[in-house]
């Protein structure tokens, strides 16, 4: 390829300014949103009509030239370049140094196609050439156990109960590509190329990043399609639910006993049926006589400590308020679903959102702490080809599919946080799209199977949607459906191993209930590994809540494949059984039965300590250590600075004024404590602190810097113990000034 800067022709612009020239009966706009990010848009009617706000950038000025010559023509920041082959049509993206990141495979396709319901639209694809041996990954949550999925073969992307499909793509290189359509949207791959196909698109129209990393790309996309907001720190607490607590006296009894066996726990969840019976499905009212105390019982969660929070769905059964309202504004979409003769609202339409709002802001008056939002696909059962083509206040169904989850989403948190502006909106959905993490949702993984293979699968699952853009992603601890009493426990066990270190810590299934107290008593090994469990999440919040500020403020996820980190060590490009939780401790989760021993290949350009031994081991090998439910392949990077927080019961039992700091000697390190009210958006407005810690692995010495920052009620003084590993431990008085300390 010729050098770009020996193009004729330069020419040097600033701002947002768009480009066209024809390319196969289509023009080619380009504009640039940033200096790494171009949108390309090819337009045959030449108008583009925008279905979805999912992108929410503008254009910002941004400092270019333009070069031409008689092959093509190149628009060039200073950290992209998108090159026009003016023969082929097609599109190359080069980095700053020259390099090519990513190459159309031509210009995109359009075809007029006719669906079953009668219905004609444009379909768009488009397709990317990629190396045999170069990875992708990103595709939202789809649960096909793939990391890399450069050889998936064909996939619909589209919310569904356990996969939810995003059509964007990175890889190595840090280059992403995000195709900004709602339609129904297929990913399909062969030996050269990897592409989307739109059913319904007036336009091509798509984002190209050139992130660096794939943390950049993460990034940009966020940048794209909105931030990430913190959740309450009550809400990284564990959580407990049964696949449904049939009256208020089992719910209560729930939090009764993990008080009183002194189990830690956040968070309690109502599932459906509290309504009543189908005809009354998702009525958004305590109907079930079971509940008549409902009140009563919410205080009582309250009054000892604990969240409340409850499922509601997106359709209604024919014999709601909702319903009957929904129906007399011809606001109810005439598909399929759970139960017979529901049916789900339309969400894209402004009115049928206050309609619904209006309903469930009555549960919301007894006190909810949240929202569980069930069947936001929303359910497709029976749902054929054809219902895809039923009418919407957006056009055709299929024109938006990819959009519900957003709309019906994004409709509960706005209204939620109207009504309660000093709270953080706190939302578990089934289902997501792209841009949904401005809400701050965590999207689960839907109703998966009590399996070894589907826990297996859920890994990968969860790192790609990370890629995707959005950090809040989580599963039902132990698997949703089908356990077998003989083998559960062990599975349970391995599972919620795992759940310590996802966004959110859930346990929650059906068929078996999943309150540690039915898997034995103090003393036994299977109860003891699900205490210890969930005691690992209560030392671990300080870094789990300071993570989560570095998703907000420098778009940082929980969970994070080994390539993100160690790009150059090809070993984990393709790493789907671990995986980082931030940057400095390593998770591999046992997902087998009968494990006594497990090797855990650990990345080049790190060494790593067993989190449970202390051993140190070298990085660039397997490692194999032995196994049982009391431990798992868990190790911490050398250099790394752990701060756990105090035994609790609920967050905020204790106040973090007595810190114990564990410092992994073998290379520099640091490590940012963040703090703040615990809920409200006042850190938005910048009500937080943080203390930096930073280690000297060649004087021996740990920096704890000054305190920056304020918020009303913040502590003035506490105590850190302070040890390397192994080591003495030290005390020292803290108040706000930068100290260091020897070890």
């Amino acid at each position: 390829m010729r050098d770009i800067n020996s193009l004729l022709g330069c020419a040097f612009l600033f701002g947002a300014i768009s480009f066209a020239l024809a390319a196969n009966a289509a023009d080619v706009e380009v504009t640039f949103y940033a200096p790494s990010i171009a949108r390309i848009v090819r337009a045959p009617s030449g108008e583009v009509v925008k279905k979805a706000d999912i992108v929410t950038a503008k254009p910002q000025k941004v400092k270019m030239s333009v070069l031409e010559n008689d092959d093509a023509k190149t628009w060039k920041s200073a950290a992209l370049s998108v090159r026009l082959d003016k023969k082929t049509g097609a599109l190359s993206f080069l980095g700053a140094d020259g390099s090519v990141m990513l190459e159309e495979a031509g210009p995109a396709k359009f075809k007029q196609e006719t669906y079953k319901g009668g219905y004609t639209a444009t379909k768009v694809s488009q397709k990317w050439k990629i190396a045999k041996d170069a990875p992708v990954y990103g595709l939202g949550s789809v649960q096909n156990g793939r990391l890399d999925q450069r050889n998936a073969g064909r996939l619909r992307l589209q919310p569904e109960n356990c996969d939810d499909g995003i059509p964007f793509l990175c890889g190595i290189g840090g280059w992403g590509v995000y195709w900004d359509n709602v339609s129904v949207t297929w990913y399909s791959t062969d030996a050269t190329s990897v592409g989307f196909s739109s059913d319904v698109g007036d336009a091509e129209d798509y984002y190209f990043i050139a992130g660096g990393s794939l943390d950049g790309v993460v990034g940009a996309m966020r940048h794209l399609t909105g931030k990430v907001p913190m959740n309450a720190l009550w809400s990284y607490g564990f959580w407990q639910s049964r696949e449904r607590y049939t009256d208020c006296g089992k719910l209560l009894e729930v939090l009764r006993r993990y008080r009183k066996d002194g189990v830690p726990m956040d968070g309690i969840i109502q599932d459906w049926q509290y309504w009543g019976d189908n005809a009354h499905w998702n009525a958004m009212a305590f109907l079930n006589p079971g509940f008549a105390d409902a009140q009563a019982m919410i205080d009582e969660v309250h009054a000892s400590n604990c969240h409340f929070i409850i499922s509601i769905w997106c359709s209604f059964g024919p014999e709601t308020a909702a319903y009957a309202d929904l129906e007399k504004a011809g606001a109810l979409l005439d598909l399929p679903t759970y139960p017979d003769k529901s049916k789900p609202y339309d969400c894209y339409s402004a009115e049928a959102r206050e309609i619904c709002w209006k309903h469930a802001a009555k549960l919301y008056g007894y006190g909810l702490d949240g929202w569980w939002m069930d069947s936001t696909e929303p359910e497709p059962w029976g749902q054929g080809e054809h219902h895809n083509d039923i009418p919407c206040s957006l056009g055709r169904y299929r024109d938006v599919r990819l959009a519900y989850p957003f709309y019906a989403i994004r409709n509960i948190h706005d209204h939620t946080k109207a009504a309660r502006p000093d709270r953080r909106v706190f939302i578990l959905t089934r289902s997501a799209s792209a841009g949904l993490q401005r809400t701050g949702a965590h999207t689960w993984s839907g109703d998966t199977k009590c399996t070894w293979e589907a826990l297996r699968k859920q890994i990968p699952c969860g790192l790609n949607f990370a890629l995707s853009g959005n950090p809040n992603w989580s599963g039902d601890l132990g698997g949703f459906s089908g356990p077998k009493r003989e083998t559960f426990g062990e599975l349970y066990a391995r599972w919620m191993q795992y759940g310590v270190f996802q966004p959110m810590m859930r346990s929650h299934g059906s068929g078996m209930a999943r309150e540690l107290y039915f898997f034995g008593k103090p003393g036994e090994p299977l109860y003891d590994s699900l205490l210890a469990s969930v005691k690992l999440r209560y030392r671990l919040l300080p870094r789990i809540y300071s993570i989560a500020h570095e998703a907000y403020a420098s778009n940082m996820s929980f969970m994070r494949p080994l390539v993100a980190e160690f790009p150059e060590d090809r070993r984990t490009w393709d790493e789907k059984g671990s995986f980082l939780f931030g940057r400095d401790i390593l998770v591999a989760p046992v997902t087998s039965s009968n494990v006594t021993s497990v090797a855990t290949y650990l990345p080049q350009g790190a060494n790593w300590y067993n989190y449970f031994t202390g051993e140190r081991v070298k990085g660039g090998a397997e490692h194999e250590m032995k196994t049982d439910l009391s431990n798992f392949p868990l190790y911490v990077r050398a250099g790394a600075i752990l701060v756990d927080g105090p035994d609790v019961q609920y967050v905020g039992e204790k106040p973090w004024n007595d810190l114990a700091v564990t410092v992994y000697p073998g290379a520099n390190g640091s490590f940012e404590l963040y703090e703040d009210a615990g809920d409200g958006y006042k850190y938005e407005k910048g009500e937080f602190t943080t203390i930096g810690f930073s280690w000297n692995d060649k004087t021996k010495t740990l920096t704890i810097g000054a305190c920056k920052g304020a918020y009303p009620g913040m502590l003035k003084a506490r105590t850190f113990r302070v040890k390397t590993l192994g080591g003495a431990e030290k005390t020292v008085k803290y108040s706000g000034k930068a100290v260091k300390v020897s070890l």
